[in-house]
């Protein structure tokens, strides 16, 4: 009896001490961190999403600004330099993968450099000027934060 006793107090002693030592490390233990850069396209109402403003149709008239921001989020670890590429393409562009990007020609690129733990917000406003239609392709004719771009960008119409 005495025997069975000193087993039941050591089992539960040794049940006792695996509970409470998983507690505590569960609770003592930092969450893991995965580091990481976010990107975000913000309309100009501050929203992820009515990026057209004429009632939200996604059209773009001619001489119409879309005023956007682009921001980017950068949790690594330590300052990073971005380049942000912007591309221009339709429902006939091949879209980017994993491994490449898309079809769609290069119509800016800017490099800035993001802090630690913190957002950069690159202003990002462009409008139509022109359109043409020679045959079957379309060419636009675009202004990027109060440039003029060129030459126009082109695409099958689609």
């Amino acid at each position: 009896m005495q025997h069975r006793k000193a087993v039941l107090f050591l089992v539960f002693l040794a049940s006792f001490t695996i509970v409470y030592s998983s507690v505590a490390f569960f609770v003592m233990s930092k969450p893991a961190a995965q580091a990481f850069i976010g990107f975000g396209v913000f309309a100009s109402n501050g929203s992820l999403s009515n990026y057209y403003q004429n009632s939200g149709a996604p059209n773009v008239t001619i001489g119409q600004t879309l005023n956007w921001r682009l921001q980017i989020a950068n949790r690594i670890g330590r300052i990073q330099l971005a380049e942000i590429v912007v591309r221009m393409g339709n429902l006939t562009t091949i879209p980017p993968t994993e491994t490449g990007p898309s079809n769609a020609p290069d119509i800016d690129e800017s490099i800035i450099t993001v802090p630690n733990a913190e957002n950069s917000i690159v202003n990002f406003d462009w409008k139509i000027i022109s359109v043409s239609h020679p045959g079957r392709l379309t060419y636009l004719t675009l202004e990027i934060n109060g440039k003029r771009v060129g030459p126009p960008v082109g695409a099958v119409s689609g």
